[in-house]
């Protein structure tokens, strides 16, 4: 099966073997636990913020973080959003996703056709 991927973030070299499971995360997982102090002190002393003066990556970071406890309790034959790639299925889809990626100031490099080998998760 092949799909397309935005490349975000930082460059990928042509060939690179990318491995998403248990042990090896994705972006989404860096940028939640990049936050995790602060997002912990968040569920220790609630009162002690304001959600209108949150940065927005913490925000972010709550919000995957809930996702994935919602995901581990009801679906947890579903993949983490932490430890999987997203991909289109098309490459219009891909420059569409990476228009809108660089519309909202996410660095974006390229988009890369992908041959996925192991599971694939499909909406």
């Amino acid at each position: 099966m092949f799909a397309y991927h935005v490349i975000t973030d930082k460059p990928i070299q042509l060939g690179k073997q990318m491995i998403f499971d248990k042990t090896h995360h994705n972006g989404v997982y860096k940028r939640v636990y990049d936050k995790i102090e602060i997002v912990n002190d968040i569920y220790k002393n609630p009162t002690k913020y304001n959600s209108d003066s949150l940065e927005y990556s913490v925000m972010v970071a709550l919000r995957e973080l809930a996702l994935e406890e919602v995901r581990l309790e009801k679906y947890p034959a579903y993949p983490s959003r932490m430890s999987c790639l997203y991909v289109s299925k098309t490459l219009k889809e891909a420059d569409d996703w990476g228009k809108y990626f660089a519309e909202i100031g996410r660095p974006t490099y390229s988009i890369a056709k992908l041959e996925i080998k192991g599971s694939c998760f499909v909406l």
